[in-house]
């Protein structure tokens, strides 16, 4: 969802073409990382730790599969927060429980 207060940050965060640099600063403001989420293609390892710093769990719940690499993964698995770790395997059984 394109964020209404900062529809720029948003947008440049899912702009393909944008430099790996710029999306590692936007994902310091929470309407970067909204756009960087709806983002098409595989995050740079750069991209995925600068999320984790500044994200909180509903940002990890992006972080799966193919979109980032094996070294990404295993760096969120590993996670010293039970929320980021687990983002994505909770946000799977709320929806599949209907919570």
């Amino acid at each position: 969802m394109t964020s209404l207060a900062h529809p720029h940050l948003s947008g440049l965060g899912r702009n393909p073409a944008a430099p790996h640099d710029v999306l590692v600063r936007l994902a310091a403001h929470a309407a970067g990382r909204d756009g960087i989420s709806l983002r098409p293609g595989r995050l740079a390892d750069a991209v995925v730790e600068a999320l984790l710093t500044h994200g909180d769990d509903s940002t990890a719940v992006g972080l799966h599969g193919d979109r980032i690499s094996a070294a990404m993964r295993a760096r969120i698995a590993g996670h010293p927060d039970p929320a980021i770790r687990d983002g994505y395997a909770d946000f799977v059984r709320g929806r599949w429980s209907g919570k």
